[in-house]
């Protein structure tokens, strides 16, 4: 209908969004996931039986709107992510600016659109290692997380110091049990079978996996990732 698009979120809910998607990226998939138009409602009845006739009417019906919807949603959230990652510069809050840069380059990295994705995650990169140091953790994430768009775009050779160097500090700080130390000895046993070094990355896989079933137990949600990258 050309009619503007809006989401209302009360302040305090925004923010704990916002701060979850830092954290957790998926969560905003997670909210996406629950979307169904066919589920809206209407003050009046006739009213939603009148627009959903319209909606069927449409290319797609009611998944071809829920296309819409989620593309309109995955716009609003870039914009969200941008405008704090501005005010966190204005308020001088550095770890929370790479926070936000951080969520919004791994947003576009999903999407595919890796060369806008990149300079946010280098800009990320370089921040934390200058204010935060070069073994902190958001420093590890922000190495972690270029290695992984180096691999996706194919730089395999640029990807492989960067994923060793935060296995090994992830392992010395964190401890060779840590959850974010697995997933580093995924990612790089990852990196080794797209090279097609599978040798190398077999005892890689099988060492994950063993920890995160011990730690973990069988049935979370990062043993099953792994489980399916043994396979």
């Amino acid at each position: 209908s050309g009619s503007s698009f809006g989401v209302a979120f009360p302040p305090a809910e925004r923010a704990r969004f916002l701060e979850e998607i830092t954290v957790r990226p998926e969560a905003f998939y997670d909210m996406l996931g629950k979307v169904s138009t066919e589920k809206s409602e209407c003050s009046r009845e006739e009213d939603r039986r009148r627009i959903f006739a319209a909606v069927r009417g449409l290319d797609g019906g009611f998944s071809g709107l829920d296309r819409s919807v989620l593309s309109t949603m995955t716009e609003w959230l870039q914009r969200q992510l941008q405008e704090e990652a501005a005010d966190a510069v204005d308020k001088g809050l550095p770890e929370v600016e790479c926070n936000m840069l951080d969520a919004l380059g791994t947003l576009l990295k999903d999407q595919g659109e890796y060369d806008r994705a990149l300079p946010l995650y280098e800009d990320c990169l370089e921040k934390s290692k200058r204010i935060l140091g070069d073994d902190h953790p958001r420093t590890l994430k922000s190495i972690n997380n270029l290695a992984s768009l180096l691999q996706d775009q194919g730089e395999y050779d640029r990807a492989l110091p960067l994923f060793e160097d935060c296995l090994e500090k992830r392992k010395r700080i964190l401890g060779d049990d840590h959850p974010d130390t697995l997933k580093s000895i995924n990612n790089l046993a990852g990196l080794l079978q797209a090279q097609g070094e599978y040798d190398r990355a077999l005892p890689l896989f099988e060492d994950c996996l063993e920890k995160s079933k011990r730690i973990l137990g069988d049935d979370h949600p990062n043993t099953l990732i792994y489980i399916s990258s043994l396979a």
